[in-house]
């Protein structure tokens, strides 16, 4: 990638940024899936070893993100208040909560461990955690990376009964998301997707920064695409 072309990618990252930072978006009741992301910390924990103070509650925020929209999805359904809905209305007709954090992190053991809760609105029955990629050889090992969670889906038997998927991610690591997706195509084309950012608010430069500088390097190794999937970033 010459000079011309990677400014031109900053650039482009910088207004997607931008975009998913001010966007918001609306509940569709056709959304079969709600895929959580996980980030820096757990549930429980603000961070793991080595995240930055201003990272901080990460993957809280997404998962929280996540729970109110699988029970906005329910509300719509049903054509009820939000505020009505439990495991119980979940459980007739919630999406599927996914969640398929890094393993080494205990995300995925702090995740499932919050979903035990009494008062935590979704049933078990709704949730989906995965927890090992495979790639086209068999080879299978424990996630690590955003990459990995997207390789995590593909060929998944769930994508037959799912209408639309909604991404949740804060709004600076959707645009380094769109573009494993471009390259690795994990979800079937029939299959609409919808993100969900989450505002990253004060961190919002910072993040800019950490993940424009992410997409170059990933961008060089081949590891993603220079394009988002889908092109008008799951907004509309």
């Amino acid at each position: 990638m010459n000079t011309a072309q990677e400014r031109g990618l900053r650039e482009g990252v910088a207004i997607e940024i931008g975009v998913f930072e001010k966007a918001r978006p609306l509940v569709n009741p056709e959304i079969d899936l709600v895929w959580a992301f996980s980030g820096p910390g757990t549930a429980f924990e603000p961070w793991s070893a080595g995240d930055p103070e201003w990272m901080a509650w990460r993957d809280l925020e997404r998962i929280m993100r996540a729970v109110v929209l699988v029970c906005k999805i329910t509300a719509s359904r049903l054509k009820i208040p939000v505020t009505s809905v439990g495991r119980e209305q979940v459980e007739l007709e919630g999406p599927i909560l996914l969640y398929n954090g890094v393993e080494d992190k205990s995300e995925n053991g702090d995740f499932v461990t919050w979903t035990l809760y009494p008062r935590f609105p979704i049933p078990e029955s709704k949730i989906m955690v995965v927890r090992e990629a495979r790639d086209e050889e068999g080879k299978i090992w424990s996630i690590e990376n955003t990459r990995d969670q997207v390789i995590s889906v593909q060929g998944n038997p769930m994508w037959d009964s799912v209408r639309e998927v909604a991404l949740v991610s804060h709004a600076a690591h959707l645009p380094r998301i769109l573009r494993y997706l471009d390259l690795i195509r994990p979800i079937p084309g029939n299959v609409k997707i919808r993100c969900f950012p989450v505002p990253n608010h004060d961190s919002l430069a910072q993040d800019t920064i950490n993940e424009t500088e992410a997409i170059i390097r990933y961008l060089n190794t081949g590891h993603l695409s220079a394009h988002p999937y889908p092109a008008n970033l799951g907004l509309t």
